[in-house]
């Protein structure tokens, strides 16, 4: 599964006149609805590779767009593909439609964040090896392939002192430097499906993850971000594989373990963050 990049176009904050709380270390400004029009690539393809065979699974889309609202406790984010992202060949790759939504929970330490992701339509190509003689240059099409993520995200965060909504979803802004431990323990399903196929994935998996977070506050409105969080978990996989009016059914449990990093520059203020 390959992860992709992230970028912001645009963001808008729209106030009514209000007082702020403002402290030594966080300037809470959670009164003010936040808007942000964003652009990724965020979207799953896959690799067989066996070393001597092997092919790629890939969505025909070149990005999709994001709309994220935040408010107080409270951020919710859509995600989808317009017309004008489509993928340009859609009559030799076919065609691929997403939708993705997600939201966040802040409750004191708690940090509460839920996703649910769906794409359909992809195709096949980069074929290699033996098992696939003379398909080398073709392209082949699965419509009715489709892939469903439900994942979850549970934080707590140490220090008072860092905000993790200042990177997360700039409802607070963080005036002088820190950092926090702030493990969580991730979850979630993961189904593969073809209606029209012989075979069938899904998974569920949960990871334990010591992540640490610090944000350096160059100056009133610049920062850099920065974060590390290895993690140790288990993933429960079932193939269903359908030969002749027969189901089998083949289940295996494998350890995962986890790396991820984070490293932003950012400007942060009560009406502009990018």
């Amino acid at each position: 599964m390959k992860k992709g990049f992230t970028v912001v176009l645009l963001w808008i904050s729209l106030s009514a006149l209000s007082q702020h709380i403002d402290s030594d270390y966080i300037e809470d400004i959670d009164n003010l609805l936040t808007t942000k029009l964003g652009i990724d690539n965020d979207v799953e393809s896959f690799v067989y590779d066996d070393g001597n065979n092997g092919y790629t699974v890939k969505p025909n889309i070149t990005a999709r767009t994001t709309l994220a609202i935040n408010y107080r406790f409270l951020a919710f984010t859509i995600g989808y593909t317009p017309k004008f992202l489509e993928g340009p060949d859609a009559d030799i790759k076919g065609k691929t439609s997403t939708f993705r939504l997600k939201g966040d929970i802040f409750f004191k330490r708690w940090i509460q964040s839920l996703e649910y992701n769906r794409i359909k339509g992809y195709y096949v190509d980069g074929f290699k090896g033996d098992l696939f003689p003379g398909l080398e240059d073709e392209i082949l099409v699965i419509p009715s392939l489709r892939t469903k993520t439900i994942s979850g995200v549970t934080r707590y965060k140490f220090n008072d002192r860092y905000s993790f909504k200042a990177i997360r979803n700039q409802n607070e802004i963080q005036r002088k430097s820190a950092g926090s431990f702030i493990p969580n323990l991730a979850y979630g399903f993961f189904e593969i499906k073809d209606d029209e196929g012989l075979q069938d994935l899904t998974s569920f998996g949960m990871a334990l993850n010591a992540a640490y977070y610090y944000t350096f506050v160059i100056n009133k409105k610049w920062f850099a971000a920065m974060g590390l969080s290895p993690g140790i978990g288990v993933e429960f996989n079932k193939n269903i594989t359908r030969i002749d009016e027969k189901t089998k059914v083949d289940k295996h449990t494998d350890l995962v373990l986890n790396l991820q990093t984070n490293l932003g520059l950012g400007y942060n203020s009560k009406s502009f963050f990018s």
